[in-house]
């Protein structure tokens, strides 16, 4: 993930703007056979260059699994 934001920091939907154009994202890290499914959120920060990005919650996404269930 960490090597992702720093190719391109704004992955997956934005969903808050803070204080001094930070702005709070969260996106999906896809299940892998050792691992789950992810849901990341993170900040990306603009200001002070360089631009920053820091993680702050990663937990597993269970979005895929109503769909399993039906």
């Amino acid at each position: 993930m960490r090597a992702e934001l720093e190719r391109k920091q704004q992955l997956g939907r934005r969903v808050r703007v803070l204080d001094q154009g930070a702005e709070v994202w969260v996106t999906r890290v896809e299940a892998r056979a050792d691992c789950p499914a992810l849901s990341v959120t993170y900040v990306h920060l603009p200001h002070p260059a360089p631009p920053t990005c820091a993680i702050v919650s990663v937990v597993p996404d269970d979005t895929g699994d109503e769909d399993d269930k039906a």
